[in-house]
């Protein structure tokens, strides 16, 4: 038989998707350790900006509630090549917010982007772990753990991220990389749901 393409092997959705979990929890937890000097210095109170970041806890909530009646409802399950396209659509809201915080890194930039990064986590979570679910074992371990080793990724590299390019060229920097980043995972799982079986009619 001839050999399968990359970008259709289950190896290659697998490791999108753990990248796009990973890219998640590396998107909250890296401004977390220059974020609150940066709203100091410009004259921000504490209260407003422990608001600034629990914002993205709250859109989370919010959304995932909403994510939760509305699948419920589903009778017709999704195919790969709808979760691919939909998680990719998380990929490219991540790198506007990033490429937007970047430009402008004032407070309500900051705050809009920190709610829509919260929703489009929930959603992220929601269908990169159903995806994940429906795809088979890589070097002999489960697709979804394979995402939670994704997560502890994020959670590790997030705060040394973040305070390592801040201290290279300012609040800029981690944003700037960061869009960079997550335009790539964006392409990834473009191309990996293009290269996807088509729905049946």
């Amino acid at each position: 038989a001839p050999p399968v393409p990359l970008i259709r092997r289950n190896s290659y959705r697998v490791a999108t998707v753990t990248s796009l979990i990973a890219l998640d929890i590396l998107f909250y937890a890296f401004p977390l350790p220059f974020l609150p000097q940066h709203l100091s210095a410009a004259g921000h109170s504490a209260a407003s900006i422990s608001m600034l970041l629990a914002s993205t806890s709250y859109a989370a909530l919010f959304v995932g509630s909403g994510l939760v009646l509305v699948e419920s409802r589903r009778r017709v399950p999704r195919s790969e090549r709808r979760f691919l396209f939909l998680i990719a659509a998380c990929a490219v809201a991540m790198t506007a917010c990033a490429a937007a915080q970047a430009v402008l890194p004032v407070y309500n930039v900051l705050l809009v982007c920190r709610l829509v990064a919260g929703g489009v986590s929930q959603t992220v979570w929601s269908f990169g772990l159903a995806l994940a679910a429906s795809l088979g074992p890589v070097a002999g371990i489960k697709a979804t753990a394979w995402c939670m080793a994704g997560n502890s990724l994020g959670e590790v590299l997030g705060p040394l991220f973040g305070s390592t390019l801040f201290g290279m060229g300012g609040v800029r920097r981690p944003y700037t990389v960061a869009a960079a980043v997550a335009a790539a995972i964006a392409g990834a799982l473009v191309a990996g749901a293009a290269a996807a079986p088509p729905e049946p009619p």
